[in-house]
């Protein structure tokens, strides 16, 4: 029987889910047809097939990839690293993947079908609650250790982290000459201020 090599399955759904975001760019979700990403990525369809099932399967997927990105860059916060700097760096991250306007249309277009499509919706809000957990997660424990003011709940403040950054990744869709590295001290000191580390940190 012929076996699967996962990593490059999951090397050849990358390369999907790629090729389907560049169609969706340029003609938007319900005009892209299976044809239009199989002839992106060079496959045929039923190749496409053995992969995602659908164009919602695809949208998830890419869901799924950007919370995965998010929960990595989360976690990569040491034990004795700064947590303001720590939050800011992710955040800037975040905002600045969004950078390219392709890819801030990008995500607008699947936001906007995650608004139509209860399917695609309800995987979107699975993956921020998510992201929201693990941020949240992050926060308590470093009340926990005392390391930054029990002022706020953790949950509250990851809420207004992740409204912040999604806010700041809108404005690269609107304004087209829209800096985050212009914003990075105001986007530090908001974090600060959530926050409030104590002096020892």
């Amino acid at each position: 029987m012929r076996t699967t090599d996962p990593e490059l399955h999951k090397k050849r759904k990358l390369q999907i889910v790629e090729a389907a975001s560049r169609c969706f760019i340029r003609k938007g979700f319900h005009q892209t047809s299976v044809n239009d990403i199989c002839k992106e990525v060079g496959m045929s369809p039923g190749g496409l097939y053995r992969y995602f099932a659908s164009k919602d399967e695809i949208i998830r997927a890419a869901s799924d990839l950007e919370t995965e990105w998010l929960l990595d860059e989360m976690n990569k916060l040491g034990p004795g690293e700064n947590i303001v700097e720590a939050l800011t760096k992710t955040a800037m991250n975040t905002i600045s993947s969004y950078n390219e306007p392709d890819q801030a249309r990008f995500i607008a277009e699947i936001y906007a079908e995650s608004a139509r499509n209860p399917v695609i919706g309800e995987s979107f809000i699975k993956n921020d609650k998510e992201t929201r957990r693990g941020l949240t997660s992050i926060l308590q424990k470093q009340q926990d250790e005392g390391r930054i003011s029990p002022l706020f709940p953790p949950k509250k403040v990851a809420q207004a982290i992740m409204a912040l950054v999604d806010g700041y990744s809108t404005r690269i869709l609107l304004d087209p000459k829209f800096k985050p590295k212009a914003v990075e001290p105001l986007i530090y000191a908001i974090i600060e201020n959530l926050v409030q580390p104590n002096e020892r940190d």
